[in-house]
């Protein structure tokens, strides 16, 4: 099983390669973006992911999947448990037909078009970068800047001069008004980490969730104080040992944080 798991990871690895090729124009980034992600064997789209069958040993659980952009996550998290229930938030209301579409193929599933934050129903801006007719709504945000830093790592940053901004009128939402019981949080919301921890203190304290958060280097610092002080441990996922690495200052793309006393029994390494 690990090993069968382990090929068709690495085949899908390497087939992202030639992936990140295509994607150096944003028409083709928009397609492959759109269509491929639909494949099962692109699925999970991050290889984080697998970390998450460590952490879902019970039958019964909820997945609060937070900045969902078109579902991929859901889709994602659904290749390896469809048993969970699964509640994804998205700002972007662009998304909401797609989303419609999952909540019409998937059991369990349910989402809300919102911008987690700190507070509820307060109208939030969204930008998001348009190339002519494509808009790339994977990078979009809250803050320009933070597109701005998104579209300079991609594989078109050469094209970012042709690029305009549209401005997306959206609502917030703060997390602890939902009276939710999460057992597994992702968030990827390009710059509002810390605004939607903040927003779903009360949910963490009562339920003590485990956490996938990807986070730029820049705010690592403030995200991973918020947890310290929250007795919570932040580590990396390693796909070929399938196992944590504990955090000793060496970045990660997106980083795990476990509540310290939900530890024990994990595959970890990398201690002392």
């Amino acid at each position: 099983m690990v090993s069968t798991m382990k090929y068709f990871s690495t085949l899908k690895w390497r087939l992202k390669y030639v992936q990140h090729i295509v994607e150096s124009n944003p028409y083709t980034y928009w397609f492959t973006k759109k269509f491929l992600t639909r494949i099962s064997l692109f699925l999970p789209h991050e290889v984080d992911f697998y970390g998450f069958r460590h952490l879902m040993k019970q039958n019964a659980g909820l997945f609060l999947d937070i900045g969902a952009n078109d579902g991929i996550s859901c889709r994602s998290f659904r290749k390896l448990n469809n048993r969970w229930k699964i509640l994804s938030i998205e700002a972007n209301p662009f998304h909401e037909v797609e989303l419609g579409r999952l909540k019409r193929k998937f059991h369990n599933f349910d989402f809300l078009i919102a911008a987690v934050g700190q507070t509820t129903g307060e109208p939030a801006t969204l930008y998001v970068p348009a190339f002519r007719s494509i808009s790339i709504h994977r990078v979009a945000s809250l803050a320009r800047e933070q597109v701005e830093r998104n579209l300079s790592m991609l594989p078109f940053a050469s094209h970012r001069r042709r690029l305009v901004y549209k401005e997306v009128v959206t609502r917030t939402l703060r997390v602890d008004d939902l009276s939710i019981s999460p057992d597994i949080v992702k968030i990827d919301v390009e710059g509002a980490e810390l605004n939607a921890l903040l927003g779903m203190e009360k949910t963490i304290e009562a339920v003590r969730p485990f956490f996938l958060v990807e986070v730029k280097s820049d705010q690592f610092p403030s995200v991973n104080d918020f947890f310290s002080k929250k007795s919570y441990r932040p580590f990396g996922y390693h796909v070929k040992k399938d196992a944590f690495e504990t955090f000793q200052g060496k970045p990660f793309r997106s980083f795990f944080f476990f509540p310290s006393e939900k530890c024990e029994g994990l595959p970890i390494f990398g201690e002392g």
